[in-house]
């Protein structure tokens, strides 16, 4: 207690703002990111800026140290605005978003001033003021994902995904859980354009891409405006493992022309494992071509390799824009006999226009009726739309609840998309091929003589 120790030394607090330029920022990945600076009153001169990022985030191209924040430079002389308590300075800086939300997300902008000792030369940087604030958390892509999780199957997986249009996005990386395969499909099998590939990191490649496995790379086309949003879908071939697999999300992450990732979506689960289910993959034809704008009728397949238990309805969902055409329930055909139908209720459902539904046979007990090995059909009329979907495929749902109404909502074990890639042939064309002349116009003398004559035949 001599004296000579210093002591703290109080020092004005700064005001500062941390404002994301998109309204959703994704988990690792690169965002926009506006700060804005206020000085305190009566602040001291000060020659230095240092920001102090969030646990987890980073700059672009700068990693992020496991319990440490990195710590930003900003040059005065590339910020916006003045410096002072009533303007205040702006910089843009573009950051590395951490994979989750931290516990800690608040962001520290220390102000410095650089002294010079001149005769020892030593320096020292006592900072004169500071300011904290609360940060943001990250929130991933939105994305739909359906295929049949049943063992060892080859299916398809249909996914869908909404990208900001700001962010103009160019590629999209799919990543399967451990023991899955994803393979892009072949043109003819879908009918549709898709420029897929299996993905194979190069030099250029970020580090953090670098050891992704089991992933394909679609380059993103078309799509459909909603608002600030791109909305993207496409069909994918999937190869599920033998047994129950582990818990391990799917993953996805939007890349720009520079291959930084813009969006990302990195826990997609897994549609729930439905063991002892054997089974071909539903399959949809046209009994006769489809035309837009006319009704035609179709025919659903189901194949059972093995009999199944604890299916109490088998659901069909059409695409948006398609209805179907049933005026009369004995337009919806059982094809084959064997499968158990209902009997003291009707087993035809279809009083929603989007789906079907064929109602098992249930036991007093309430336990389904086992569906024997084969092969089952269902035919009913479809009206087909003028204008062809976003989305054109089918699902054929398996329920546990008779009550199932909806793909990826309750009482349904699985789900599987169901490809539509029949061509369509276009809506038919009436043409005028003659008109009506000009009506001859009675006179006021034939028109009191006709309505005369009709009042004496009256």
């Amino acid at each position: 207690n001599d004296g000579l120790l210093p002591g703290v030394l109080a020092v004005p607090e700064m005001s500062i703002t941390v404002t994301a330029l998109l309204t959703r920022s994704p988990p690792e990945s690169a965002v926009w990111v506006r700060i804005h600076i206020l000085t305190g009153q009566e602040q001291s001169q000060f020659s230095r800026l240092q920001l102090l990022m969030p646990f987890g985030f980073s700059p672009v191209g700068a990693e992020a140290q496991a319990g440490k924040r990195l710590i930003v430079e900003l040059s005065l002389e590339q910020g916006q605005g003045i410096l002072d308590s009533v303007t205040g300075m702006t910089f843009d800086l573009r950051i590395q978003t951490p994979a989750a939300n931290v516990m800690d997300a608040r962001w520290f902008v220390l102000a410095k001033q650089v002294i010079q000792d001149d005769v020892t030369g030593q320096i020292e940087e006592p900072v004169n003021g500071w300011a904290m604030v609360d940060g943001f958390g990250v929130s991933p892509c939105p994305v739909t994902l359906m295929y049949g999780s049943i063992a060892e199957a080859t299916g398809w997986l249909a996914m869908s995904f909404y990208v900001p249009r700001s962010v103009q996005g160019r590629f999209v990386l799919i990543t399967a859980p451990q023991d899955f395969e994803v393979k892009c499909p072949q043109a003819e099998e879908t009918g549709l354009v898709l420029e897929c590939q299996d993905f194979r990191p190069s030099a250029e490649t970020p580090l953090m891409l670098q050891s992704l496995q089991r992933t394909v790379n679609v380059t993103l086309q078309g799509g459909t405006e909603e608002g600030d949003n791109m909305l993207y879908m496409f069909l994918l071939n999937v190869l599920t493992p033998a047994q129950e697999p582990l818990y391990d999300p799917w993953q996805l992450r939007v890349l720009d022309t520079a291959f930084y990732v813009v969006d990302a979506a990195l826990n997609i689960p897994q549609p729930g494992f439905v063991p002892d289910l054997e089974m071909g993959n539903p399959s949809l034809s046209w009994l006769e071509p489809p035309q837009m704008g006319e009704v035609s009728n179709v025919q659903i397949e189901v194949s059972f390799l093995r009999r199944v238990k604890d299916v109490k309805a088998v659901l069909v969902s059409l695409p948006e824009k398609y209805r179907h055409d049933i005026q009369h329930k004995n337009q919806l055909r059982n094809v084959n006999k064997l499968f158990p139908l209902t009997i003291d209720e009707e087993w035809r459902i279809f009083d929603n226009l989007r789906h079907i539904k064929v109602l098992v046979e249930v036991t007093e007990s309430n336990q389904a009726q086992i569906i024997t090995s084969g092969t089952y059909q269902w035919q009913f009329p479809v009206m087909v739309p003028l204008i062809e979907p976003f989305a054109s495929e089918w699902y054929v749902s398996l329920c546990s609840d008779p009550a199932c109404n909806m793909v990826g909502q309750g009482g349904i074990l699985a789900s599987f998309p169901v490809l539509n890639n029949e061509p369509q042939l276009p809506a038919k064309t009436f043409q005028v091929v003659a008109q009506t002349g000009d009506a001859n116009q009675l006179t006021p003398k034939l028109a009191l003589l006709a309505l005369a004559l009709a009042s004496w035949s009256a």
